[in-house]
Formats: structure tokens, C-alpha cells, sequence
């Protein structure tokens, strides 16, 4: 295992290796530290639980799809636009048009939310609004994904005002609990695949 700290200018600085590192706990200040850590990183992971029944449910689903020879039109016709949006192949976060965001960008906006609801005592490097307006232009291939993201925590920086603007053209409506959200996508899904059954 190898101990490394990042500085103020995020400069990695070595400062053990290990050889057989242990999570257990000698000391209850040890066991503390060490089980607080490792609740926040399944947390943060957002670690689900096997489903059989959904990973049944799933390749039921993909199964169907191929014998119709049918795939997701909505995501098809999304991909389309993407191709034809020029404000995606030469992205800046001023000039991301919200309402032009695709199912997938959206599903990413999500899990950008989730995933920060989840930290725990974790705090977020990147994406930050300082530093993605520090970090962007050194980027030597820019990805649209970290342009969006890169709005996404600017206008949430605004505070209410800005999240508002942000999930105003949210297919989902403003972020709502994860459990929630899964289940609204999982009826779209079964609207989806009936209607494919309708074929």
C-alpha cells in the first residue's frame, strides 16, 4: 500500500509504502478512523446488492429487443442529434444549451448528484467550479462529459437560483432520492418495452 498526499498545488508527495497493509483496528481511535473510511468508500461506491430477478429482467429485455431487432429509438435519435449539435464537438461550459441534453448526459448529471449525496466525510477534487475554470484548459483532449460536468457544479456553485436553471429542462424534474429515481426510470423502461411488444 503506498501513502501518497497531494499538496495545495495538488502535487503528489509520497510518504510510505507499506507491505502488507491492514484495515484492522488496534486501538479504538484506529478502528474509528479505519471504519469510518471504509463505510464512506462502500457509500460512495454506491455498492447495490446482487438482484437476481433484475439481472433476469434485463437480459429478458435485451433478448426481446434483439429478436424485434429494435433498439432504444429515443437513444437513436439522441445519438443522431448529438452528431448533428456543433456545440459538442467544441464545447465550453457558457455554451452547453441544457435543453439540448440527451437522456445519457442527463443519466450523468444524476450520478454526478448521487455520487456527491454519498461522499460521506470525502470531499469532491474534481469536478469543482475553481477548478475546472483552473483545470479545463490544460486538458489535452477535451470530452464533452467534463465541459457539462464543469457547468453542471458552476450553476450549482449559484445556489438555488442555479439548480434551478440546471434541472428546469430535466427530464426528471429536480434531483430527487436515488430509489426514487430508479424506479421512475424502470417504468419508462416497461412503457418502452410494451410498446416494442405493440410492434
Amino acid at each position: 500500500g503506498f501513502d501518497v498526499i497531494l499538496d495545495s498545488s495538488l502535487k503528489p508527495w509520497l510518504l510510505e509504502v507499506n507491505i502488507s497493509p491492514s484495515l484492522m483496528g488496534s486501538s479504538p481511535l484506529d478502528k474509528k478512523i479505519k471504519g469510518t473510511l471504509m463505510a464512506d468508500v462502500f457509500h460512495l461506491v454506491g455498492y447495490r446488492p446482487y438482484d437476481e430477478k433484475a439481472v433476469r429482467r434485463d437480459e429478458k429485455r435485451s433478448l426481446l429487443a434483439r429478436k424485434l431487432g429494435v433498439g432504444d429509438p429515443a437513444r437513436k435519435a439522441a445519438m443522431a442529434r448529438r452528431s448533428a449539435d456543433a456545440w459538442r464537438r467544441n464545447a465550453k461550459p457558457e455554451g452547453i444549451d441544457l435543453k439540448g441534453l440527451s437522456e445519457d448526459d442527463w443519466e450523468l448529471i444524476y450520478d454526478l448528484d448521487d455520487e456527491f449525496s454519498r461522499r460521506g466525510h470525502f470531499e469532491r477534487l474534481y469536478p469543482t467550479p475553481e477548478r475546472c475554470q483552473t483545470l479545463l484548459p490544460l486538458f489535452a483532449s477535451l470530452r464533452f462529459s467534463d465541459v457539462l460536468l464543469a457547468k453542471v457544479v458552476g450553476l450549482q456553485a449559484k445556489g438555488q437560483q442555479g439548480i434551478a436553471e440546471l434541472y428546469k429542462h430535466s427530464p426528471l424534474g429536480k434531483p430527487i432520492d436515488p430509489l426514487v429515481r430508479q424506479k421512475a426510470l424502470k417504468a419508462k423502461e416497461k412503457a418502452l418495452s410494451a410498446a416494442a411488444k405493440a410492434r
